[in-house]
């Protein structure tokens, strides 16, 4: 299983993941999560530029190991390129939220790119500490901010499904406590629970007082699930004695606040009140955990840390459980039909199921669907490393030390022969550390060597020797523009070092996926990015790759053009032998279409919407021939000719062609060459 750990900056994504690592060695508890990953701006700036592979070996509560692939993304919203190729690679996606910063923006930004890609959401709440510490809410309000975000969260996916799955799938995908979906984490102090953990652990308590031979019976006979259930929701806590639980919100204490909360709040209260060592010995034997004399001694932090680590005991393996029930094995036909959907077409309905219709069936997608590890070879290269090792999924078949595979680019421009690499190193990555395996097979991300030189940014890599997998179509590119909203111009202190940075540039662009350049007919270099910051990385990494003095322009918003009213005047070319015309013309579409197409939420295919729901009359809706680039989709290319005029059949040897020029026409820009 591949997951995607999501979230704001600093919300402590980083630190979770760390958290479901049992390999202290790579992981150590004094030392931030992935130090060794973080170049030397990244620590400076306090934040994650790429992200991060960690494939470990994780036990659950039941004592049974699993393969997971956990990757750790960028918080900052300059970096969502990288949590887009973070989301091609995963099965499923856990949204991370500070408990005591609550939802942001840009919570909201990556929730609906997690529901556009199709991926099982669950929740974590980090930093649950701070409820207590900092904010010193009561467990009744700290109850109440939580229900608040889970359900502000829910009314976020309930509209967001209701245009991409029918209303019964829609309903399954919400986030619930009682479902086991959302899960409760203070990394600082090394625990994390679900509903279902906690009743666990009054079933282990109710054990520990129950004497004798009865123990095993009034553990067995603990309703386990049945309180799990009744933790959130319209309940309360009609007998706080007896602990029965009754429906309706009013007569008592909600069950999540009595049963969940006061028992923390009551472990922070006493720890932190500086008790003696005596009194922290009756603590620990009232709550059933061992404490030695030197660890009563102990700073509080380190003594609180160890109560609740020892009080939620087998915390890590909640996290493991969480992954196992909500996140569908990676060779599994709802992973592997998601994938088809997002790698090779079709909209994307919110749950990872295909409907009929909706994806063109090819080779390729045979192959990802049957995820067979004897099958033809196919793997998905998502980024390119700044140590220029390729980051991929292994689709199908089980790739091998020097595989010859073939790179399929995921670019509108048709290459016209796919380029032929072979695989120098495979290995898996954890965090910082790199190890070498012999062969890896269908649903493990894995880094690949040799093979970047020939890949832009993300591409297919299919098997060399079959011919039904190496005429395949190129799939469908990552939503990230290429050239970003802010410009600057560099060029070196030495002009005879041009054609050296100029390489050192398309290096460098291989890891910035929202990054780019043009080169002016003057000779002039332009880099393009999202954001300022975004540029300063990329800047910083170009100087460290080609070690040159560059002089840069001040940073500049990009000029582009739009259209206001009808051509006046049409374009028109000949062709050499003069037989052969063009005549192109431009005018503005609507508001609504160009929202439309910009949000992905129509195609060029989808005749009938284009025609009810924007207004282009028929003829107009069946003779769309292209849409824009990724950065410039809002451009439609019509064929306005008439079969009475024009050689359709002849028309179409060309439509390639012309379909390529009104996209370069679109991104470069006619009028500013920009």
């Amino acid at each position: 299983r591949c997951l995607a750990i999501l979230g704001a900056l600093s919300c402590g994504k980083s630190t979770l993941l760390a958290s479901w690592s049992t390999d202290d060695a790579l992981f150590p508890p004094d030392s931030p999560a992935h130090a060794g990953c973080l170049g030397a701006l990244e620590r400076q700036r306090r934040l994650t530029r790429q992200c991060i592979v960690t494939t470990t070996v994780c036990a659950t509560t039941a004592n049974t190991s699993h393969l997971l692939s956990l990757i750790d993304t960028p918080g900052h919203p300059s970096f969502t390129d990288e949590v887009q190729a973070a989301l091609r690679l995963a099965d499923a996606v856990v949204l991370v939220v500070d408990a005591a910063e609550g939802i942001v923006a840009q919570t909201r930004a990556l929730l609906r790119l997690a529901l556009r890609a199709g991926l099982p959401i669950s929740l974590a709440f980090t930093k649950l500490d701070r409820l207590i510490v900092e904010l010193k809410l009561p467990a009744d309000v700290a109850y109440a901010k939580l229900h608040h975000m889970v359900d502000t969260l829910n009314r976020l996916l309930a509209d967001e499904l209701a245009a991409l799955a029918p209303p019964a799938r829609a309903a399954q995908r919400l986030l619930d406590p009682a479902r086991g979906n959302v899960i409760f984490t203070s990394a600082q102090h090394s625990y994390a629970w679900t509903c279902a953990s906690v009743a666990a652990l009054y079933a282990r308590q109710a054990r520990r007082t129950a004497r004798g031979a009865s123990a095993h019976r009034v553990a067995d006979a603990f309703p386990t699930a049945t309180v799990a259930r009744h933790l959130w929701g319209a309940f309360h806590v009609a007998d706080a004695e007896a602990g029965h639980i009754a429906a309706g919100l009013s007569g008592g204490p909600h069950p999540f606040v009595h049963f969940a909360l006061l028992p923390l709040y009551k472990v922070y209260t006493a720890v932190l009140g500086a008790p003696s060592s005596k009194e922290l010995t009756n603590l620990a034997g009232s709550l059933g955990i061992p404490l030695s004399q030197a660890e009563t001694r102990a700073d509080l932090p380190d003594l609180l840390r160890t109560v609740c680590s020892r009080l939620y005991q087998g915390s890590p393996s909640v996290l493991v459980d969480l992954a196992v029930r909500e996140v569908p094995f990676a060779t599994s036909a709802a992973a592997t039909n998601r994938l088809c959907r997002q790698l090779r077409g079709g909209g994307a309905t919110g749950d990872g199921e295909v409907e009929d219709g909706q994806v063109t069936t090819d080779a390729v997608c045979h192959a990802i669907q049957a995820a067979d590890p004897d099958g033809p070879l196919v793997l998905y290269v998502a980024k390119v490393r700044a140590s220029n090792a390729a980051i991929a999924r292994v689709l199908s078949g089980t790739v091998r030390r020097e595989a010859a595979l073939l790179v399929v680019r995921d670019s509108f421009e048709r290459a016209s022969m796919p380029t032929q690499v072979f695989v120098s190193s495979l290995a898996l990555r954890h965090g910082a550390a790199c190890a070498s395996v012999e062969s890896a097979g269908p649903g493990l991300v894995v880094e690949l060597g040799g093979v970047s030189a020939s890949i832009d940014q993300s591409a297919l890599l299919v098997d060399e020797a079959d011919p039904a997998l190496a005429a395949c179509r190129p799939c469908v590119p990552l939503d990230v523009p290429r050239l970003g909203a802010v410009r600057v111009s560099v060029e070196p202190l030495l002009s005879a070092q041009a054609t050296a940075l100029a390489a050192a540039v398309a290096t460098v662009s291989q890891t910035y996926l929202a990054g780019g350049s043009v080169t002016a007919e003057s000779g002039e270099l332009s880099i393009y990015g999202p954001t300022e910051l975004y540029l300063d990385f990329l800047l910083h990494d170009l100087r460290a790759v080609s070690n040159l003095e560059i002089r840069l322009s001040d940073p500049t918003a990009r000029l582009l053009e739009t259209v206001s009213a009808q051509s006046a005047l049409t374009a028109r070319g000949v062709s050499a032998n003069a037989r052969n015309v063009i005549v192109m013309f431009a005018e503005p579409m609507s508001e609504a279409l160009a929202s439309a197409l910009e949000a992905r939420t129509v195609g060029r295919d989808d005749t009938d919407r284009l025609h009810r729901q924007f207004g282009l009359d028929m003829a107009a809706a069946r003779s769309v021939w292209a849409v824009g680039p990724p950065d410039a989709r809002a451009a439609i290319l019509l064929n306005d000719t008439l079969p009475a005029d024009t050689d359709g059949a002849l028309l179409e040897t060309v439509r390639d062609g012309i379909e390529q020029g009104f996209q370069w026409a679109i991104r470069e820009g006619p009028l500013t060459g920009e």
